[in-house]
């Protein structure tokens, strides 16, 4: 009877060292909101800040299916936001929204789902999709068509391909950042100038299921690839993670 609630008591302490900042199968799903079509607006708590010219746009619909409900967010190539693919011209895509840290609270893990391609010149190596995130004071607002400074900058994403309808996982742990601040998580799709032939399946670039759960320093549950989070080894600006495979 004692084990039993004592089981009880350290499971109602876990959960009250973590909060969940996004929730993975909500608004980090896109449900609940519609779809989204348009150069720039806000769908589900995201904002979203389209590229200039407006030769594509990220886009909120069931297109390409998701990993969690009907919803992802998609880079779409018509007025109309039904088929997706890639930009013609170099431009860069933004959506984000604000999480806020409770006090005592300063790691954070990041979790995404991406499905699609991210494509390279295969004679040159060059970079021609990009797909990176930011985490910057929530001061700091990107601007259509322009680079989010690279001071905010946690993870690139590049030279990936996910075959249509499978998702792939990606963790981002991020340290010792500041309880009780809000952040602006920002996620921007860059076209770069480089030329590369769209792969033969899932030629476009999607999101799914992002979410975020902040915890406090003595919290040692294992997330990350046998890495306990409540080490102080990062700080946002730093660029420490980044993925990228054939």
């Amino acid at each position: 009877m004692h084990r039993f609630f004592s089981i009880g008591l350290l499971v109602c302490a876990l959960s009250a060292q973590t909060t969940s900042l996004i929730n993975g199968t909500a608004e980090g799903s896109f449900e609940g909101a519609g779809t989204f079509c348009s150069g720039s607006g806000t769908i589900a708590g995201w904002t979203v800040v389209n590229g200039n010219p407006f030769t594509a746009d990220w886009a909120v619909g069931s297109q390409v299916g998701a990993a969690h409900g009907n919803n992802s967010i998609f880079i779409a190539i018509n007025a109309i936001c039904t088929q997706a693919g890639y930009p013609a011209n170099p431009s860069y895509f933004h959506f984000y929204r604000d999480i806020t840290l409770p006090t005592g609270q300063p790691h954070v893990k990041l979790t995404l789902k991406l499905q699609g391609s991210l494509r390279i010149n295969s004679t040159t190596g060059e970079r021609a999709d990009i797909l990176r995130v930011f985490l910057a004071f929530s001061t700091y607002t990107p601007s259509a068509g322009s680079d989010v400074s690279s001071s905010y900058w946690i993870a690139n994403f590049f030279q990936l391909f996910i075959p249509t309808r499978q998702w792939r996982t990606f963790n981002i742990p991020l340290n010792c950042l500041q309880g009780g601040q809000t952040y602006r998580l920002i996620f921007t799709y860059v076209r770069t100038n480089v030329t590369a032939s769209p792969p033969s399946a899932a030629p476009f670039v999607a999101i799914d299921s992002i979410a975020a759960i902040s915890s406090y320093p003595g919290f040692r549950r294992k997330w990350l690839l046998g890495e306990y989070v409540h080490n102080c080894s990062y700080n946002t600006g730093t660029g420490s993670y980044w993925w990228a495979s054939l």
